[in-house]
């Protein structure tokens, strides 16, 4: 039985790519639907329980928002009764402590809550609740944040995380643990998914495994795959997605089908980035803070906080978060839009528990949002500000290396990625990624192996140019434009062999 499932989960995952790209589905969605249906699937028999995954996707001081944004989730959800072990926290946790933070063991997620007094004895009093830090979850820290065990925990593969974690536990040369907790969900139970990071077309990224090496990533297809692999396995009952991320509009556009029971929102539509915010915020009037926030998680986690949540549906919070972002990105909804009618509450709120507010600022009288920058100028736009009020004992370490090797990189990759076109003949040819702010633009109808040529193409990069960061990113929308007119792997990779040579001689990422 076992191997029926594997095979029709694997029909589903093909329907769901190509449905995406317009190549037809045959009869893979109605043999799926059909054996859900038969197996009794999502009947509302047995007890609803609920299940959390949190996940900051970054690390680095300059991305301080992500798991400022993923301790605010968790606090949340804590004030709401969840309990720890119906939550898994995934965040990398070099931010209290970093050596730049100038209030050690604090992370806050708005402006608002940066101290401005000090006691008798000179340190900075924070206001009630501000510190996310303080009490935040930490299942999966350091190298564990990675594609793989995201997939493993939001599954339920606990034999998977069990080999990873007694790996990484055990090797002190390695900064991660892990303690094996995943989502032991059933067919009636109800998840929700929250991820806070960088994005680019079909992909979203994870930390990478050492400061000097290339991002990680999760793409669409693999996404879809574990999706439809929890639906056959009777994983979950139904299931509400928030994804911060730029263009993470990409990763459910013509691929999250409607009758999952999978409702998925993102900050951004498909082409183009979403924002950070808090980002003009100092310590003491002279010491420059990283942006504390991004706009989508902060206005969605605000508004559910501040309204009784079995009173306001996932429809209602997300009219809030598009009418406050709607100045600077297009916040987007896919999937089974009847999810979106249910409360908050069934599945933010733990009932059976006493509420308690532990972790978290009053929002009940909102401030106006300050500092908005486009994610992908946030780490620039923070240097240049350290930079600029760099006076002695003010100055962050190492800051002025920092600004001019991100400088010289981002030079460097665009002078890259503009050769890479020359060779290719392809100036002229590639479409304008600047598309309308359309949620549903459809894609360009790709071949059946998109995915592979994508993956691909950013092998080829990184194995003949160089590792791929998150400035890099903003270039993947290119790499997937070649395979979308026809551009194949082999083509692009000859291309990077001549413009870039091989083998890669990896040069240091700026940290």
């Amino acid at each position: 039985m076992r191997a029926a499932w594997a095979l029709l989960a694997a029909a589903a995952w093909v329907s769901a790519a190509y449905t995406c790209y317009g190549l037809g589905t045959g009869g893979f969605r109605a043999a799926v639907q059909g054996f859900v249906s038969s197996d009794g699937e999502n009947g509302g028999q047995g007890v609803v329980d609920k299940w959390a995954l949190l996940v900051a996707g970054s690390n680095g001081w300059w991305n301080y928002r992500h798991q400022a944004d993923v301790c605010h989730a968790y606090h949340l959800l804590k004030e709401h009764g969840f309990p720890d072990e119906r939550i898994v926290v995934m965040r990398y946790d070099d931010i209290a402590e970093n050596p730049s933070n100038p209030l050690p063991g604090v992370v806050v997620n708005r402006d608002t809550c940066v101290p401005n007094k000090t006691d008798p004895s000179g340190n900075w009093i924070l206001e009630p609740g501000c510190n996310v830090e303080a009490g935040c979850g930490k299942d999966y820290f350091g190298a564990a944040v990675s594609p793989d065990n995201f997939l493993s925990v939001l599954k339920g593969d606990a034999e998977a995380v069990d080999k990873t974690c007694a790996k990484l536990n055990g090797d002190n040369a390695t900064f991660g643990g892990c303690n094996g907790k995943v989502l032991n969900s059933t067919s009636a139970d109800h998840i929700f998914v929250a991820y806070f990071d960088h994005g680019a077309t079909h992909v979203v990224g994870f930390p990478a495994l050492s400061t000097f090496g290339p991002v990680r990533f999760l793409t669409a297809l693999d996404l879809m795959r574990t999706l439809y692999d929890m639906r056959i396995d009777g994983r979950y009952g139904s299931m509400i997605l928030y994804i911060e991320a730029c263009e993470s509009g990409s990763m459910f556009n013509g691929i999250l089908p409607d009758d999952i029971s999978i409702w998925a929102t993102t900050a951004s539509d498909p082409y183009h980035s979403s924002y950070a915010c808090y980002c003009s915020a100092y310590l003491n009037a002279t010491r420059p803070l990283p942006c504390l926030g991004d706009l989508y998680s902060t206005q969605w986690m605000d508004d559910i906080q501040s309204h009784n949540m079995s009173n306001e549906t996932w429809s209602q919070d997300l009219n809030v978060v598009e009418k406050e972002t709607a100045v600077m990105s297009q916040v987007c909804a896919y999937g089974n839009q009847s999810l979106a009618l249910e409360p908050v509450s069934e599945y933010l709120k733990y009932s059976s528990r006493n509420v308690s507010n532990t972790g978290r600022a009053s929002v009940e009288e909102e401030d106006d949002v300050y500092g908005i920058v486009d994610t992908r100028e946030a780490k620039m736009h923070y240097l240049e500000r350290a930079r600029q009020t760099c006076h002695g004992t003010t100055c962050v370490p190492y800051q002025e290396e920092e600004y001019l090797a991100e400088k010289e990189h981002r030079l460097h990759v665009d002078d890259t990625i503009k050769r890479l076109l020359v060779d290719l003949k392809l100036e002229g040819d590639i479409p304008k990624s600047n598309l309308p702010r359309l949620c549903y633009q459809k894609p360009s109808v790709y071949s059946s192996d998109y995915f592979a040529c994508l993956k691909g193409n950013i092998n080829s990069y990184e194995a003949f140019c160089d590792p791929m960061t998150e400035y890099t990113m903003r270039y993947i929308s290119i790499f997937s434009q070649m395979c979308s007119i026809g551009l194949s792997q082999d083509q692009f990779a000859q291309s990077a062999k001549r413009v870039c040579g091989q083998p890669n001689q990896t040069k240091p990422i700026p940290f």
